[in-house]
C-alpha cells in the first residue's frame, strides 16, 4: 500500500470534507476550517489558503470534483473525498496515534521515540 503523506492544512481540509459528506462546496470547507482554526489557535486563515489547498488535493487525486449548484450563471465546483483521500487521512491518524502513545525524549535537540 502506497504511503500518502499530507500536511496539517491538507488534513484539516480532508477532515472537513469527509465530515460534510459528498459534494461539499469550498465556501463550506473554508467556514469549517477557518472557525476550527480560530477556536484552536486564536487565528484564522485566508480563503485563498483553503482554495489552493483544495486545488492541490484535487491535483494529488485525493478529492473528486463535480458540478455543484450555479452561482452567477456558472456551476460551482463540489468536492468529495475519494478512497485515496480517505487512506491519506487514515495514515495521518495512525502516525498521530503512534506519536502520541510513544514517549518522546529529547536529547541534544534530537527526538527519540
Amino acid at each position: 500500500v502506497e504511503e500518502i503523506l499530507i500536511g496539517s492544512l491538507k488534513e484539516e481540509v480532508l477532515v472537513a470534507i469527509s465530515a460534510m459528506g459528498p459534494d461539499t462546496l469550498i465556501a463550506d470547507v473554508y467556514e469549517a476550517v477557518n472557525s476550527a482554526r480560530k477556536e484552536a489557535r486564536g487565528k484564522g486563515l485566508s480563503f485563498a489558503a483553503v482554495f489552493n489547498t483544495i486545488n492541490r488535493l484535487h491535483t494529488d487525486k485525493l478529492l473528486d470534483v463535480s458540478k455543484g449548484p450555479p452561482h452567477r450563471g456558472k456551476p460551482m465546483r463540489a468536492y468529495t473525498i475519494n478512497a485515496d483521500g480517505q487512506r491519506a487521512l487514515n495514515q495521518a491518524a495512525a502516525i498521530r496515534d503512534r506519536l502520541s502513545s510513544s514517549p518522546v525524549v529529547v536529547e541534544g535537540g534530537t527526538a527519540h521515540a
